[in-house]
């Protein structure tokens, strides 16, 4: 298994470089995302990270303690504003959110184990996951080739079901 997630992530990252010409022929866009999932301290960070200097690309990283402020409403949506921005601007980049299903809550979990007063269906978490969203699709005229969006998480069926439509995490 280990040996899949390293092939499925060099095609992600590497080949709409390397092999851009096979894309067009083919009538295919690269990837947008990737989500890996397992046990705790199996190493999908390390993956991550190794895949994305193997490739020699930018790698930035985000976790749910970098978005959530507990006293200032609309940092997690600016944060991740703003890393869809850098991400675009270091192109080609890895833009790795690790622990996916804290940041855009699946609503699995009922409350928020961050102390936010998040719960299923708040209107902090719909901002948040309607922001992610925007930028992943490119809504806001944004998207460009060279972004690969990461997620690791442990919960895969805490997810919310709209970010593995087709387009998002393949």
């Amino acid at each position: 298994m280990p040996g899949e997630a390293k092939r499925v992530l060099c095609e992600a990252i590497e080949w709409p470089r390397t092999r851009w010409s096979t894309f067009e022929a083919l009538g295919l866009s690269p990837p947008r995302g990737v989500l890996l999932h397992g046990p705790p301290g199996c190493g999908k960070t390390l993956l991550a990270r190794a895949a994305a200097g193997a490739a020699g690309v930018a790698f930035l990283s985000l976790g749910p303690a970098d978005m959530y402020s507990p006293s200032y409403v609309g940092d997690a949506e600016a944060a991740i504003r703003h890393a869809f921005d850098l991400a675009r601007s270091a192109a080609p980049c890895v833009l790795f959110f690790d622990e996916i299903d804290e940041i855009v809550d699946g609503g699995g979990g009922g409350g928020d184990r961050r102390g936010h007063g998040m719960g299923r269906g708040s209107s902090v978490e719909a901002r948040v996951l309607s922001t992610f969203l925007n930028k992943m699709d490119g809504v806001d005229g944004s998207a460009e080739d060279g972004v690969l969006v990461l997620g690791t998480t442990n919960r895969p069926g805490a997810l919310n079901a709209v970010l593995l439509h087709p387009g998002r995490f393949d």
